[in-house]
């Protein structure tokens, strides 16, 4: 399976973004209603989220001038891309629709965008089709970072695999990576990169918005199953967790049957001990989010106590800015020799002895947004496809097979699946053929065999990897 270095570097902005930062029974109809979720957190204050009733819908949609893909014509995309051994012939042609809807941010009403693609046979008979709830990778931290924003920079792939695949995907942008929004203005609400709680509300309120917008447009030919699927990479597969994880409490409708969880980042305090020891892929990103986490949870300490202040790194004053006035932020940290160059000396010294509960209130966002430690409590067991790239610099793949007993121990139902020779994307990438065929057994009914279950085995040879 031979593919182009262009072909590898949109599907790798698609999937895992480019910043560098017994199958479990059917999740819906709890027939009580679960416990109080832990909201926020870490000093902010409390808030209720709003009722269904006021979030979830359709503000606006129309069709992606990117549109009206006949199966034929996806046949030849995957053939461009190496792919046509696994994917070809396609089932179905898509269509893709822009959407605006609305949602919520720490209880009070935003709005969001994202893209929804359906299965689409020209004069066929109407049929219903599962949903796939896409999470993508890191693309930037505000509206013209959005991946819909620019269908052609990369969304595009997994839109037309998916959905040509015979499903209905709905990949929302994110809170506060608004396509639509005014970008000569700061943002009105900001992006909180790896953020648990805001990604998984805005994520699921754009699955409810996009079943309503299939209801609305009958000529679209397509109608959602109840069955739901979560698949993401990179800061998609952290916001996969989190979608799983929050679902019952927020959205308790929705069946869950499988997540798709691809180099995610599960363990921040684990990735934030590897961003600290040298200066790696993970040491601007590590920053980026601790920021973003600060503004969320309304934070009231200075940068000044995480990053550095003097000239020419004064990134306590210019992260947080260019965070949320462009698309290039990773240019703040261009040069970089030495980790006391980004962070205080406190914030080295206590992160790397793991003393986190010494460096409040960076400690408790990091806690508060990780899926390992979280105080929220994991409600369902929904068979997990957890996929490691060997060789992950960003990711720190040794913290994620580390992670992995922990989240099994847990209670968590996870298979394990590991690319040799990967870098950060591209086990992903190489890893589609099996992603797909997992995703089918568990839609099917079948469990995850014995042998496998939350079992951490060595690296091996992905199908899709290239042959050299």
């Amino acid at each position: 399976m031979r593919r182009s270095p262009v072909a590898l570097a949109t599907v790798a902005l698609a999937l895992v973004g480019v910043l560098g930062v017994a199958s479990g029974a059917a999740c819906g109809g709890d027939p009580q209603p679960p416990p109080p979720m832990t909201k926020g957190g870490c000093g902010m204050p409390a808030y209720e989220w709003l009722p269904k009733e006021q979030v979830g819908q359709v503000v606006t949609t129309r069709e992606s001038e990117r549109s009206n893909f006949t199966a034929m014509t996806i046949d030849v995309m995957m053939a461009a891309f190496g792919a046509s051994e696994f994917f070809s012939p396609a089932p179905y042609g898509v269509r893709i629709h822009h959407l605006r809807y609305g949602t919520q941010d720490r209880g009070q009403p935003v709005e969001a965008t994202g893209l929804v693609s359906v299965p689409w046979n020209d004069g066929g008979e109407r049929e219903r089709f599962p949903v796939v709830l896409f999470l993508h990778g890191t693309t930037g931290f505000m509206g013209q970072c959005a991946p819909s924003y620019d269908l052609d920079d990369g969304l595009i792939f997994p839109l037309l695999l998916l959905s040509s695949l015979g499903y209905i995907v709905v990949a929302p942008d994110y809170i506060g990576l608004d396509a639509d929004a005014d970008f000569a203005q700061p943002p009105p609400v900001k992006h909180t990169y790896l953020g648990l709680e805001q990604t998984a509300v805005g994520s699921l309120d754009m699955v409810r918005a996009a079943r309503a917008l299939l209801a609305a447009q009958p000529d679209l030919n397509a109608d959602p199953k109840d069955d739901l699927v979560i698949w993401g990479g990179s800061q998609g597969g952290h916001a996969a967790f989190a979608c799983d994880l929050v679902a019952p409490y927020y959205a308790p409708e929705l069946k869950v049957r499988a997540n798709v969880a691809l180099v995610p980042p599960t363990d921040l305090l684990g990735i934030g001990a590897y961003a600290l020891g040298s200066v790696n892929d993970a040491t601007g990103a590590f920053a980026a989010a601790l920021t973003g986490f600060h503004y969320w949870h309304q934070g009231s300490a200075g940068f000044d106590t995480l990053l550095t202040t003097t000239d020419p790194w004064n990134l306590a004053a210019t992260v947080p800015e260019a965070m949320y006035s462009g698309c290039a932020a990773e240019d703040q940290f261009d040069g970089l020799t030495e980790v006391s160059q980004v962070y205080q000396p406190t914030v080295i010294e206590k992160g790397l002895a793991g003393e986190w509960d010494a460096l409040e209130p960076w400690g408790c966002y990091l806690r508060t947004n990780s899926i390992t430690w979280t105080p929220i409590t994991r409600l369902r067991d929904t068979p997990t496809l957890f996929v490691v790239s060997q060789n992950d610099k960003l990711v720190y793949a040794q913290a994620e097979r580390d992670d992995f007993p922990r989240l099994c121990a847990q209670g968590y139902r996870l298979q394990y699946l590991e690319c040799a020779d990967a870098e950060h994307s591209d086990g992903a990438i190489w890893s589609l053929p099996e992603q797909t065929a997992w995703v089918k057994e568990r839609l099917d009914g079948k469990s995850i065999a014995a042998a496998d279950l939350c079992v951490r085995k060595d690296a091996v040879r992905c199908l899709g990897q290239p042959e050299n």
